[in-house]
């Protein structure tokens, strides 16, 4: 009964790492789309930052081995460097649709 348990236990925590793993990986993938979208990647950083503050409040901020996601503050710290990697700017797109914004809309002023 005890090696039952014990499996048990074992493929819990190995079906969480794999989760983890893929909610990393999400992080990733999501970031470098925000920034290919001409999003700040810095405000998704900072969304991180509060639930890694709400954990910290609320005494969440453990590490699970049977947790289904990073914790909030690693993950944090992850997106946030990631923020620094995927950036809008570098996305060449991106500066020519800030320039046709900002005309469409100083026209758009003008003309009222």
């Amino acid at each position: 009964l005890m090696v039952a348990s014990f499996l048990g236990s074992s493929r819990e925590a190995l079906v969480a790492a794999h989760s983890r793993s893929n909610e990393t990986e999400a992080d990733e993938l999501g970031c470098r789309l925000a920034a290919m979208a001409c999003f700040n990647t810095s405000r998704g950083a900072k969304v991180f930052q509060r639930m890694a503050q709400y954990d910290e409040s609320n005494g969440g901020s453990r590490k699970d081995l049977m947790a289904s996601h990073p914790a909030s503050a690693g993950r944090y710290e992850f997106v946030k460097q990631l923020a620094l990697e995927e950036k809008y700017e570098k996305y060449s797109h991106c500066q020519t649709l800030a320039k046709r914004v900002r005309r469409a809309l100083t026209m758009s002023s003008s003309e009222s």
